[in-house]
């Protein structure tokens, strides 16, 4: 990104006038009228007998927007959007939270709106001070000086302008509109949503996914052989599941310092839907870790409790962290998606994933229990055999229920009797469900 002062050279017939005559913010270069062809959008204006003069131009056959923000993001920017129905002005408090007010009178003149070849045009003057105006009205004097926000959509309704997605832009600094600085924005406005998504999809459907079916189905492997000191499978499980919590800290981060805030209901129900549920992910990930840190050791009263809280925390979070980035990447064709113009396919991908790892989890705990019904002695177990104590309820404890064992009575028994496949899928369906396999060293 660049910001810099051009200087006085006349001009030249081919010029925009950027740096010179006009001051300017552009998606790239765009100097010459020759490069507008490929130029996404470019922003001119000038200080005229007490007006700033704008001519805004992009991309598109739906709106345009021009942001004048004092905070440097869009909260707190008076927004001036045009379509081939006219200019509007409006105000965003927050990021996303747009309303449409009134025009201070006598503020604008001169106003030219054309679309043509799916590239419009907007021109207007707008008074730089007026001092019976609102509060919302800036001052655009000398000595002010303001983040330029461009935003532009192919749709629009009603004339107003909806979330505009990816589709944004903001100048690299402040700038002062009665000078004729030019300003660049060489990149897309989508990096950290994108490293946000990446490090999330990540943290649970790479590490976490991973550390779950570690703990599950493979303690029997390796018995002998310790990791870090530690049983293979706790180092593995520990491993990743620390990774996913700081993979998913950092992307909570970052997409915090996105949004300069948190997502407000007014932005969409898909995107405050999103905000909660990861929210809740990374709040559920914190107390897991933290019980496991403080984890009773195994054989004492409190344990039984301990791992039926570790497996319901932690089951949900997972469950509810792929359900929220399927819920990032999914396009409903509404204006509260949360990314415009993603790929459809990307959903799909996403979705197979799920069912994946679910079939993975159903097909291992399938083989677990044809494991155990057959009473080979080769094998390893993954789980005790039930003595007396636990084949019927224990008062005040929260171990091993008669109903927890009876059903898995029922499957061993339809396992090791029934050969229809159908039969089975109440035992796959354990999965859900915690075991004395589940005991952390």
């Amino acid at each position: 990104m660049s910001n810099s002062e051009h200087p006085d050279n006349g001009g030249d017939s081919n010029d925009t006038g950027c740096g010179v005559d006009w001051g300017c913010f552009s998606h790239d270069t765009c100097e010459l009228e020759e490069d507008l062809k490929n130029c996404i959008f470019l922003f001119k204006w000038r200080q005229e007998d007490g007006a700033i003069h704008f001519i805004l131009r992009a991309m598109t056959s739906g709106y345009i927007a021009l942001g004048i923000s004092e905070s440097g993001g869009m909260a707190d920017s008076e927004v001036y959007s045009c379509s081939v129905k006219g200019v509007l002005r409006g105000w965003n408090s927050a990021r996303g939270a747009y309303k449409q007010i009134d025009v201070v009178p006598n503020s604008l003149s001169d106003q030219k709106v054309t679309s043509d070849d799916g590239v419009i045009i907007c021109e207007f003057k707008r008074a730089d001070y007026i001092s019976d105006s609102d509060e919302m009205f800036l001052d655009l004097r000398s000595g002010n000086n303001y983040t330029v926000l461009a935003a532009w959509y192919p749709e629009t309704e009603k004339g107003v302008p909806v979330y505009h997605k990816t589709n944004r832009m903001s100048t690299p600094g402040k700038v002062d509109f009665t000078q004729h600085t030019t300003n660049s924005a060489e990149g897309g406005g989508e990096f950290l949503p994108k490293l946000h998504g990446i490090l999330m999809t990540i943290a649970w459907f790479g590490f976490a996914a991973v550390g779950v079916t570690s703990s599950r189905y493979y303690k029997p492997i390796w018995p002998e052989t310790t990791l870090w000191g530690k049983p293979v499978w706790f180092s593995i499980h520990r491993t990743c599941m620390v990774s996913a919590l700081s993979s998913s800290l950092i992307a909570a981060v970052v997409i915090v310092i996105h949004v300069q805030g948190y997502i407000l209901p007014l932005e969409g129900n898909i995107r405050f839907l999103h905000a909660i549920f990861g929210t809740t992910v990374i709040v559920l990930a914190i107390c897991n870790a933290v019980m496991a840190v403080f984890r009773p050791h195994p054989g004492t009263p409190n344990r039984p409790i301990y791992n039926w809280a570790h497996w319901s925390v932690g089951t949900l979070g997972l469950y509810l962290a792929m359900a929220t980035i399927l819920l990032g990447v999914i396009d409903f064709n509404k204006e509260d998606s949360l990314l415009g113009g993603i790929p459809k396919p990307v959903f799909w991908v996403a979705a197979f994933f799920v069912m994946f790892h679910l079939i993975i989890w159903m097909s291992l705990q399938y083989i677990s229990i044809t494991i155990e019904s057959t009473g080979r002695d080769n094998d390893v177990p993954l789980v005790n055999e039930l003595d007396e104590s636990e084949k019927a309820p224990i008062n005040g404890s929260v171990g091993t229920s008669a109903y927890h064992y009876c059903l898995r009575d029922f499957c061993h028994r339809n396992i090791a009797e029934v050969a229809d496949w159908m039969s089975h899928i109440p035992c796959m369906l354990l999965f859900l469900m915690p075991s004395e396999a589940l005991n952390t060293p």
